[in-house]
């Protein structure tokens, strides 16, 4: 069987950061946004009517923080024809090579595979901090009253796609073979003990 990796995460974490390192040091592909943009492949759909579904309503476990604020719309009707297919996708994607794969609700609907599943939360200083480094100038000025406030609209979006698409509650920590603050070490040093530790989750 493959060897999977969900990555659930709060907004301003790192969650994205996280993936790519870990997919790196792993030698995994990764996917997030590029899950959609292989839904638009398939010809039973418009690629229009699909491209603009995903920009608004699923875009919450795709944001980068270049745009995160702007666009951003919490979900209201997640269309179920478009859903069905993400799930279709994503378990063809476990099937056919070991990845990591962020947000989609993916350590529920990838269940079958016994995915090693984490969670990555912050505290709300840092996720301050990380907004203010890596997001635009624009941004940059927002008074961290405002940041706030979107930090908590968007998670508030991904909580209520995720809970409409599975059984389970986000962020709960008994549906997560392990959760990580990322409050006050960087990324980049976590990763070669968190790869070491998945390496020996794999081996039991």
């Amino acid at each position: 069987m493959r060897k999977i990796i969900t990555i659930s995460r709060e907004f301003g974490s790192g969650g994205r950061e996280l993936r790519k390192r870990l997919a790196d040091e792993l030698g995994f592909k990764y996917y997030d946004k590029e899950i959609l943009e292989k839904i638009l492949e398939n010809d039973n759909y418009d690629d229009t009517y699909i491209k603009n579904f995903s920009e608004k309503q699923l875009v919450t476990n795709t944001l980068h923080y270049a745009n995160s604020f702007y666009i951003y719309e919490s979900i209201q009707n997640p269309r179920t024809e478009i859903i069905a297919e993400e799930h279709k996708l994503l378990r063809k994607l476990a099937n056919k090579e070991n990845c990591v794969i962020v947000g989609r609700a993916a350590n529920s609907i990838l269940k079958e595979f016994d995915p090693f599943n984490i969670f990555v939360y912050s505290d709300m200083k840092y996720k301050l901090e990380r907004c203010r480094t890596k997001g635009t100038e624009e941004e940059a000025e927002l008074t961290n009253e405002n940041i706030e406030k979107q930090i908590n609209k968007i998670d508030k979006g991904r909580k209520k796609y995720y809970e409409s698409v599975s059984d389970l509650k986000w962020g709960n920590k008994l549906d997560f073979d392990l959760c990580i603050n990322t409050s006050k070490m960087e990324i980049k040093k976590m990763v070669p003990s968190l790869a070491s530790y998945i390496k020996e989750f794999y081996k039991q």
